[in-house]
């Protein structure tokens, strides 16, 4: 069974619906162009979420520090 292509309209949003967990790097700094570029190096939803996450801890270990 060969994989479903995500969009960069899915990419945006689950980000917006992480807004507040790193999903605000991807709406604030990406363009859609950026988006596609990472869809066509392969990234899948769990990559764009990993991200996401790792984006948020960075910025919690920022804040608190």
């Amino acid at each position: 069974m060969a994989k479903r292509k995500i969009t960069v309209e899915q990419v945006k949003e689950w980000a917006m619906e992480r807004y507040e967990k790193g999903g605000d790097t991807i709406i604030e700094c990406w363009d859609d162009e950026d988006i596609q570029r990472q869809i066509d190096e392969g990234w899948t939803k769990r990559t764009f979420l990993k991200f996401m996450r790792e984006e948020h801890t960075q910025f919690m270990e920022i804040r608190n520090a």
